[in-house]
């Protein structure tokens, strides 16, 4: 029975349980918060707007699951301790897990043996003839590109990888596509391209898709930055594991937790983001420190220079934007743009493609 029917019957049942109250979890065929990394690719319902209070067992229960379940599907929760961080989406149902079709190779080996016998005055001779016919079949394999981000559209035939530096920008120009056709094919990344995550496949292509050759254009107010800066070797202490290219850190303080940081302090990260640049704080970020300094930037994902500390809010930079375009897209005042991004200067000559801006308060 699949987890939706469950989901119905555990509601129709709780209603005619006189004076017995459950908590009803909010889920849908799709995520609606940030999701673990690793959950199955294949998910096809979640459950979302998990509360601070929420625990395995509660989920498990409502939808008729086992907490095995529940951590199979979510690798990042452990079945010793099982903790659901706040606001995030799990899977609570997926199809089974795709295997690898081998046909296995065969070898067959025909012997075929002639004898000719002559006689004469003297002895016979017995002439023997051996012939060895050999036939192998040829070994087939299919397998799925793994791992994927979760919600890649079924018809997909076209693959990448995601590297260090692609962005959606630079991985539509790659493959003659438009960044419209990234996020349709593949809605985790998000549609300002946030969440593409590093070593994970996404979507390039589907059955009909009319791609044009690459061009680059350059317009006069939006510039690139060529200069490569040395980072020095980051303040202490911190946990192992931190990607090599961090640019800022982040003290923890007492209170934090990385759904905080990324929510309250550096909201142009993602937990799963913040998670893969620190993976020593674990899948639940149970082992944050306070004390210990955090990677929240890194060269590929990062703002610009000297934007104010208080920021809540923040926009990529991607092609063909301008501080104009930027400042009516979100209705922000030119005073207050220049204000919140200094090193992009008045005239919007340093406004670097690919990097964040802050566009509130």
């Amino acid at each position: 029975m699949h987890v939706r029917s469950l989901v119905f019957l555990s509601c129709l049942f709780g209603l005619g349980s006189a004076g017995v109250v459950e908590k009803r979890f909010t889920s849908d065929v799709s995520a609606t918060g940030p999701v673990d990394p690793n959950a199955a690719s294949d998910c096809s319902y979640w459950v979302n707007a998990i509360d601070s209070g929420d625990t395995c067992q509660s989920v498990a229960d409502y939808f008729g699951l086992s907490v095995g379940d529940i951590v199979s599907w979510n690798p990042s929760l452990s079945s010793t301790d099982c903790m659901l961080n706040a606001g995030w989406s799990y899977c609570v149902e997926a199809a089974p897990v795709k295997t690898t079709t081998t046909t296995k190779k065969t070898t067959t080996t025909t012997t075929t043996t002639t004898t000719t016998t002559t006689t004469t005055t003297t002895k016979p001779i017995t002439t023997t003839t051996t012939t060895t016919t050999t036939t192998t079949a040829a070994a087939t394999t299919s397998a799925p590109y793994t791992p994927q981000q979760t919600g890649i559209i079924s018809t997909c035939n076209k693959y990448h990888l995601v590297a260090d530096g692609d962005t959606c920008d630079v991985i539509a120009a790659k493959y003659g596509i438009t960044s419209s056709n990234i996020y349709a094919w593949n809605p985790a990344t998000g549609a300002s391209c946030s969440s593409l995550w590093l070593g994970y496949y996404v979507c390039v292509g589907v059955p009909g898709t009319t791609t044009t050759k690459a061009t680059t254009t350059t317009k006069a107010t939006t510039t690139t930055k060529t200069t490569t800066t040395t980072t020095a070797t980051g303040p202490s202490p911190t946990q192992s594991g931190i990607t090599p290219d961090c640019t800022t850190y982040y003290k923890a303080q007492s209170g934090d937790s990385c759904y905080s940081i990324v929510t309250e302090k550096y909201t142009y990260l993602s937990s799963a983001q913040f998670i893969w640049w620190n993976p020593a704080v674990g899948g639940s970020c149970t082992n944050l420190q306070v004390g210990y300094y955090y990677c929240v930037a890194s060269k590929t994902v990062s703002p610009m220079p000297n934007t104010i500390s208080t920021c809540k809010k923040y926009h990529l930079v991607a092609s063909g934007d301008s501080c104009w375009t930027i400042q009516q897209e979100y209705a922000i005042t030119a005073a207050n743009f220049n204000k919140w991004n200094p090193y992009v200067g008045s005239s919007c000559s340093s406004l670097w493609l690919g990097y964040y801006v802050c566009i509130g308060v």
